[in-house]
């Protein structure tokens, strides 16, 4: 009895040992599970093919703390601006914050940086720096979250809290652009950030690094002219993408021929060309004569008038035989 007893112990901990292990395997699916829904939630950044970085020094970063404004301090303005041109940067770069243009410098055969490489279309703002130069540094970021909860991409430190980046997106998903703000490209618009195209802003989030001199002005030359950039509030399906986004999503890539060719808008439903008809005038048309109706017959008048018809025929008949020749009257009488 008491060997059965002891067996019976025994299952019942094997049992107990079996269920714990298929309890934790269970437990540690569920755990993975849902590490695995919110890696999925929180992974909202499309996938991107861009380039390979040319600046060293820089990685992808993502920052998703609002800053408390979008400008510069007095001090800061004071504290970072360059008092003197250093040449050691391949590029230089000009905000012309009165017509919204930025112009990218390259050098010349003297070391200098008097040739225009590259112009971007920009929306500037009331804290843009009106004047100075300040150095760009290495902090840099694909997604950053910028003054008013919206996000840029490829955003770049000029000074304070004044960057190079993209029109702003209502969350690190490149299909949540602002597309009402990327209308605006050209005028000022921003709070004092420089906005850009997303292919601007990659370029210059890839090719002007660290000590890269940016001057703000607002009688600069624009050698190049003022780009435009594409009006996209027209359309609904593909509105939420810049159009310059380089990015595999970017619906734009396979919209109307290249992504980055400016359009002539038109409506969709254009009026249909009406040819104009001519009329010749109509020649004028006899008047016509009012038609005036019979008087009734006057049957005394009538009865009348058929006594003198009597009476002329009579007349007549008379005439006739007072012109019958004497011969003729006798044969007759005879």
């Amino acid at each position: 009895m008491k060997s059965k007893i002891v067996l019976l112990g025994a299952m019942v901990t094997v049992v107990a040992i079996i269920v714990g292990a298929i309890f934790m395997v269970n437990n540690q699916n569920i755990v993975e599970a849902s590490n695995e829904i919110a890696e999925k939630k929180t992974m909202r950044l499309p996938t991107i093919n861009i380039e390979a970085m040319k600046l060293e020094g820089i990685s992808e970063a993502i920052s998703t703390e609002e800053p408390e404004n979008e400008g510069a301090t007095e001090e800061e303005l004071q504290k970072e601006k360059v008092t003197t041109t250093s040449h050691e940067a391949p590029y230089y770069i000009i905000v012309n914050y009165a017509s919204n243009v930025v112009t990218v410098y390259g050098k010349d055969g003297n070391n200098e940086y008097t040739v225009p490489v590259k112009a971007m279309v920009c929306s500037t703002g009331v804290a843009t720096p009106k004047s100075g130069v300040y150095k760009l540094t290495n902090t840099r970021y694909k997604w950053r979250a910028l003054f008013g909860g919206v996000y840029g991409q490829y955003a770049v430190k000029i000074v304070g809290n004044i960057l190079f980046h993209s029109v702003p997106y209502l969350s690190t998903d490149n299909s949540t652009l602002e597309y009402w703000e990327y209308d605006k490209l050209g005028t000022s618009a921003s709070a004092g950030c420089i906005r850009l195209t997303v292919t601007d802003a990659l370029w210059i989030y890839n090719n002007c690094g660290s000590g890269t001199q940016v001057e703000f002005s607002s009688s600069a030359s624009n050698p190049l002219g003022k780009p435009s950039a594409k009006k996209i509030s027209a359309y609904p399906e593909l509105r939420g993408f810049d159009p310059t986004d380089p990015a595999s999503n970017n619906p734009w890539r396979n919209a109307n021929g290249s992504m980055n060719k400016e359009e002539v808008q038109t409506p969709s439903n254009p009026p249909q060309k009406v040819e104009e008809i001519v009329t010749k005038p109509e020649e004028p048309k006899e008047e016509e004569k009012p038609i005036v109706p019979e008087k009734p017959k006057d049957p005394v008048e009538e009865e009348d008038k058929k006594d003198d018809k009597d009476d002329q025929d009579k007349e007549e008949n008379k005439d006739s035989e007072t012109s019958i020749p004497e011969d003729k009257k006798d044969e007759l009488q005879n």
